[in-house]
């Protein structure tokens, strides 16, 4: 990522949210006229974020006889950038976009048979994504929220590859109920279409505030969080994250099916991870606008496949072992 499009793009994202203080400022209509998603003293926003992840894996385990490999960690960087298209009491539409490279770093393969998964270590995998977002406020109480995104990710060149193997859709569309500040929730629908599987799933948003310190927020079944407001610049989280990546790959396969009666070439694959991430989270405000976030806890692996876009050709599964991670950034928050 180019340092001067970060540079360009934060200051983009600070002029917008500033023109946009100075419009509602002199908006005559009463605030408590529309709705907005949150609750009082929740987690911070995030408009512009870099961030570093490390997890330890120490080994991935191939099931039904396919070959084990030893790890040395996996990295991700992540950029993230929300900017304002429109900001109205009843209207907000923002654009975001998302830059994820990621490094698996391969150890050794422990099997004799053809180490297919060891090109992976040589390979920076990445993800490019590009989102919209819209709020419609319904009333004093009750709001939509619609996200719609477009996400390529694999060993590709360049920015972005609508190629089946690299590409993903998805949408989510919510619908809020917030009785008073300190307490929401809702219920919405989850899309997401990928060359291997389409899938539609409900989920459930529940976020209150017990007192002045202590929360909950709540995205049943990805996220739980216990919140603590330690003062007005700092906040730390306890709970869990379910997550998942996946990535389009081209690697060398041998003898991998009868079918096949080449003895080595490249094949596009899939290469897919899911885990749930347990632990805390403490956000730490360092000047007005600029938070820095500090992540950790144990992962728990839930399943790795390597599933092959070609006919004739078998999946590989590894059951991944478990290990720590950490993550580390720094993130814009306007004032509330």
């Amino acid at each position: 990522m180019n340092l001067k499009i970060l540079l360009v793009s934060s200051l983009i994202f600070c002029c917008f949210f500033d023109l946009s203080a100075q419009l509602g400022a002199n908006m005559n209509t009463p605030l408590n006229s529309y709705c907005s998603p949150g609750v009082d003293n929740k987690s911070r926003s995030r408009g512009i974020e870099f961030s570093y992840q490390m997890s330890s894996v120490g080994r991935w385990n191939g099931v039904n006889g396919i070959n084990s490999y030893s790890l040395n960690g996996i990295e991700a960087l992540t950029f993230k950038l929300k900017a304002p298209l429109l900001l109205k009491p009843d209207l907000k539409i923002l654009a975001g976009y998302t830059y994820q490279p990621e490094d698996i770093e391969m150890g050794t393969s422990l099997g004799s048979n053809f180490p297919v998964l060891l090109p992976i270590g040589d390979t920076r995998l990445k993800s490019h994504g590009l989102a919209l977002y819209a709020i419609k406020s319904l009333d004093a109480r009750h709001y939509m929220a619609l996200r719609f995104k477009l996400t390529s990710s694999g060993d590709y060149n360049g920015f972005l590859n609508f190629d089946r193997a690299f590409v993903s859709y998805s949408a989510i569309a919510a619908y809020g109920i917030k009785p008073h500040k300190d307490l929401e929730y809702g219920f919405g629908l989850s899309f997401s279409k990928n060359s291997q599987r389409t899938l539609v799933l409900p989920f459930m948003f529940y976020n209150k505030n017990f007192n002045d310190k202590l929360g909950l927020e709540a995205t049943i079944p990805t996220d739980i969080n216990l919140r603590w407001n330690m003062n007005k610049e700092t906040n730390l989280l306890v709970g869990y994250n379910l997550s998942s990546s996946s990535y389009g790959v081209n690697l060398p396969t041998t003898e991998v099916s009868q079918n096949i009666d080449q003895s080595e070439f490249r094949s596009p694959f899939v290469l897919r991870h899911s885990e749930i991430q347990a632990g805390f989270s403490l956000e730490r405000q360092i000047v007005p606008w600029v938070w820095a976030n500090f992540k950790g806890g144990y992962q728990f692996n839930l399943n790795t496949r390597l599933q092959s876009m070609v006919p004739g050709i078998d999946d590989f599964r590894y059951r991944p072992d478990n290990g720590m991670y950490f993550r580390v950034g720094f993130f814009i928050s306007p004032p509330r």
